[in-house]
């Protein structure tokens, strides 16, 4: 009986004692917040940010120190330009905290793989961070700008992407295994989010930059990038990323603009609130067709009619007419520009044929991309219902005396 309970006392121990074998002391690491890559040649250009340990002291933020430092390193691959980077402190790194990754375009054009195996291998890291695509820049010149309300680019970036995916529908939060799963399942195609520097970027690297009421510089998270494998291959307009977030039942809230009846001036702003997307695949005539029904339910947001009659059912249904029609041109729109101008199947077209139809797909899977998505027809179905018309119904306009 003695011999059971020293077993069990010495199995307890052992299990307390590893639990903490790979420890480490906040004091001995490096907690990157952000992390840029891109490629100059046949080099890696890595640019971390890591949170100042002074600020982390002192609530007041280390005085005026900044609450990020800066590092660039190079190297043949990415996990040797991180490896240089501990060389410059004394500090390991440490990336299970990491909020963004920030690409290069160039980089993504030329392709994600070595990203891709890096972060799958990489011991530590939480596949939980957003991923952009630096739109016309590099991803250096976007960490390095200093922006208003925080001067960490990982915290703005980070809560510019929410919001975004909130308020507007445009954008996707893509992380990294969003991006890998969109690699490997079977009729997908990678997307992400790009993010603009606008303005000078010399300008924004100066503290007065945050100082000014108006910035004159500033990031800017704006539309989708589309990927052909890994390799991206062009950019969806806003109006074309709402289509596409449309159609993968990925919109929020999101807003969209009917002319008043009758008028071809005067506009009326809808707030779309709750967005329900089905894709389906059927055959006709031996080949798919795929069938998109859109649900959704909007409130009026703004009007510009004097004599429009909200109050009228007849309106609120020519207002659901209308906003049906507008839903179905922004998902045609994005077809199109998948279909004929990218010829990409970011649509995940190809993952309603392989749901629904697999014997179809296991047979023209390999020339789905080059030969077949491109002519495949689809069918849209938008149905629209407005629930809410504002805290007044017609509008006060009319009452204005010119």
């Amino acid at each position: 009986m003695t011999k059971n309970i020293f077993f069990l006392v010495f199995v307890c121990l052992c299990m307390i004692c590893t639990a903490c074998w790979d420890s480490r002391e906040l004091d001995d690491l490096a907690l990157i917040t952000s992390l840029g890559i891109d490629k100059i040649k046949d080099q890696y250009v890595v640019t971390t940010q890591v949170v100042n340990p002074a600020t982390i002291a002192s609530q007041k933020g280390g005085g005026n120190q900044s609450p990020v430092v800066t590092y660039k390193t190079k190297g043949k691959s990415i996990s040797e330009a991180m490896q240089k980077r501990t060389t410059l402190s004394d500090r390991e790194n440490y990336t299970s905290q990491m909020k963004v990754l920030v690409i290069g375009e160039n980089l993504a054009r030329e392709g994600l793989k070595d990203i891709l195996d890096y972060f799958s291998r990489s011991r530590g890291t939480e596949p939980i961070f957003y991923i952009c695509i630096a739109r016309g820049n590099t991803a250096e010149n976007i960490l390095e700008v200093m922006t208003p309300f925080t001067q960490n680019p990982a915290d703005l970036i980070y809560a510019s992407i929410k919001t975004q995916i909130k308020t507007k529908g445009a954008v996707m939060g893509s992380m990294m295994d969003d991006l890998i799963s969109n690699l490997s399942n079977e009729g997908e195609e990678a997307k992400l989010t790009a993010i603009e520097l606008i303005e000078s970027k010399e300008k924004g690297e100066v503290e007065e930059n945050v100082k000014k009421i108006a910035p004159e510089t500033f990031l800017k998270i704006s539309n989708i990038g589309v990927f052909h494998r890994d390799k991206l291959v062009g950019w969806l307009s806003e109006k074309e990323s709402i289509g596409l977030n449309f159609i993968l039942n990925k919109i929020e809230k999101t807003y969209i603009r009917i002319f008043c009846p009758g008028h071809s001036q005067k506009r009326i702003m809808l707030e779309v609130l709750h967005t329900k997307t089905s894709v389906k695949s059927k055959r006709q005539n031996s080949h798919p067709l795929i069938q998109i029904k859109v649900q959704t339910e909007i409130n009026i947001n703004e009007v510009q009619c004097e004599n429009l009659q909200i109050d009228n059912p007849q309106t609120i249904r020519t207002l659901n007419v209308l906003a049906q029609k507008e839903i179905t041109r922004i998902i045609k729109s994005v077809i199109f520009a998948a279909q004929k101008k990218y010829k990409t199947d970011v649509l995940e077209f190809g993952r309603a044929v392989y749901r629904d139809d697999p014997d179809y797909w296991m047979e023209n899977k390999e020339k789905w991309n080059q030969q077949l998505f491109g002519n495949i027809p689809s069918n849209i179905q938008s149905k629209v219902n407005v629930t809410f018309t504002g805290i007044i119904n017609n509008s006060n306009l009319k009452k204005i005396k010119e």
